[in-house]
């Protein structure tokens, strides 16, 4: 579940329209559309902060092309460092999209959008986690706390 609040500028430069957006939104028990489970643990859930960009032009009188892009910030709230996951920090995050919209397909009102978008992908950020390194004569298992980089490995 994800609740926010969010403001966008629209605004007509020539026959293209330009749109300006920030938002401020709270992902109940996930974090980034990753669920929280007993060995990951995201707490509460993710906040999460961004900024979107957006112009759309037309090419006709019914055909026009539109792009957006997304960066923001994420963080968990509420960990509780019991699972494989200790902490989350900073991460920042990216969408893409581009498409073409027709209008007046069927009915004077409709619009037939097709597009392609890259879903949000992590950027950059930090993760530490405790990792089971062995047990001890007890049988208790053994961890080692491990900080990682987070680094997309593709679009």
């Amino acid at each position: 579940m994800m609740t926010g609040v969010g403001a966008t500028l629209s605004f007509a430069a020539g026959e293209s329209t330009f749109s300006f957006g920030l938002n401020q939104s709270f992902e109940q028990g996930a974090f980034l559309g990753l669920e929280s489970s007993d060995s990951f643990d995201f707490g509460d859930g993710g906040n999460l902060s961004s900024v979107n960009v957006g112009v759309e032009h037309p090419l006709t009188s019914r055909l026009s092309l539109f792009a957006g892009a997304e960066y923001g910030f994420a963080t968990t709230s509420g960990a509780t460092g019991d699972g494989l996951i200790d902490d989350v920090d900073q991460v920042a995050f990216s969408g893409l999209a581009i498409g073409a919209s027709l209008s007046r397909v069927f009915t004077k009102n409709d619009k037939l959008s097709l597009s392609a978008a890259q879903p949000t992908r992590v950027e950059s950020g930090s993760v530490a986690m405790m990792l089971p390194v062995g047990r001890d004569q007890q049988g208790n298992i053994l961890y080692e706390a491990v900080n990682a980089d987070l680094a997309p490995s593709g679009r």
